[in-house]
């Protein structure tokens, strides 16, 4: 097998490799059928290859094992174990017949009747996404929900809707999937039993468990009345400055303050090494205060730098997508 290939292979199946996962099933790289598959219990992952073997191998020593390597190819063997030899390098792994049966009977086959995905699916994706829980003792909260042109999301702080240019069947994708679909180049979708499928143009299936629990109901908190308050130009290169002290493993988990008073917007983030703030006057003499993701504050800045504010909560609203966030009562500084 090539050894760039392969390396390109595991790169798309990771979001499907969970070390932590307590079956151990998603601790492996499965080859059989001519594909390779990444599952850990909740999203697959399943790439074509042209390796005509049935093995599991471990992912974390593979992967690592691939990027010692310095040959463009390796050779595979697969006997009672698995020899791979990469010049005068050589690993045995063994065959893991017992977890690779396990994933033979996860239904991957029941893949048909994909539909064309709407052609800004991933924009409205990538905008909704900011708004999902990840709190796992708030179940409701962790989806994306799709139903009709809609794609909708919200923790409880923050509603998100994009209205996409047509229509999906009614659905509710898990956050973790969520985050990994705008990796992907994706064209079409299909509904089975609890899953839901997706193919990209290269041939590369994403199969994730959904959601059966009801969804908010939220369209009455999107009708926001209030003063018209406008973000200065510059607030985006502000927010890139601002955002060197944020922690957070994704984006979704990074968020920095924005506080406004006494005609200035002040930015600001801190993390245990210390912290950043910077201020621009603007022509207002509203005062309020919100957290939000600096990745996401940057993309609603991309389509509009209006927000209509109320007493407790701020709207960005354009012709296909609105976002609320709740304000907090402005901290002035001392």
């Amino acid at each position: 097998m090539k050894t760039k290939e392969m390396k390109e292979i595991i790169s798309k199946l990771k979001p499907a490799f969970k070390a932590n996962e307590l079956t151990g099933i998603g601790k492996y790289l499965y080859l059989y059928d001519k594909k390779a598959i990444a599952y850990n219990g909740d999203l697959a992952i399943m790439v074509d290859t042209d390796l005509d073997i049935e093995v599991a191998l471990p992912i974390a020593e593979f992967d690592k094992f691939i990027n010692k390597v310095m040959k463009e190819e390796i050779e595979i063997e697969v006997s009672n174990s698995i020899e791979l030899k990469a010049g005068r390098i050589k690993a045995n792994f063994a065959r893991n017949e017992e977890m690779l049966e396990k994933i033979k009977q996860v239904k991957f086959d029941k893949v048909r009747n994909f539909k064309k995905l709407p052609e800004d699916f991933l924009k409205g994706v990538k905008l909704v996404q900011y708004s999902i829980s990840k709190d796992a003792s708030r179940p409701a909260y962790t989806y994306m929900y799709v139903h009709g042109n809609k794609l909708a999301s919200t923790d409880n702080f923050r509603i998100s809707e994009y209205t996409m240019e047509s229509e999906m069947e009614e659905v509710k994708i898990p956050v973790n999937t969520v985050l990994q679909l705008s990796r992907y180049n994706l064209e079409s979708y299909c509904l089975n039993d609890s899953f839901i499928y997706f193919k990209t143009k290269d041939n590369i299936i994403i199969m994730s468990q959904i959601g059966n629990l009801d969804f908010v109901r939220y369209e009455k908190v999107l009708e926001v009345e209030g003063d018209i308050f406008e973000f200065p130009e510059d607030t985006k290169t502000m927010i890139d400055t601002v955002e060197i002290t944020v922690d957070g493993s994704t984006d979704i988990d990074r968020s920095i303050d924005v506080n406004i008073f006494d005609g200035n917007i002040m930015y600001s983030s801190s993390n245990e090494i210390g912290e950043i703030e910077g201020e621009i006057e603007v022509d207002s003499d509203l005062e309020f205060s919100f957290k939000i993701s600096p990745e996401f504050l940057k993309a609603i800045l991309e389509i509009t730098n209006k927000a209509i504010i109320s007493s407790n909560r701020l709207l960005f609203e354009t012709d296909n997508f609105k976002q609320v966030i709740a304000l907090f009562e402005s901290t002035k500084r001392n």
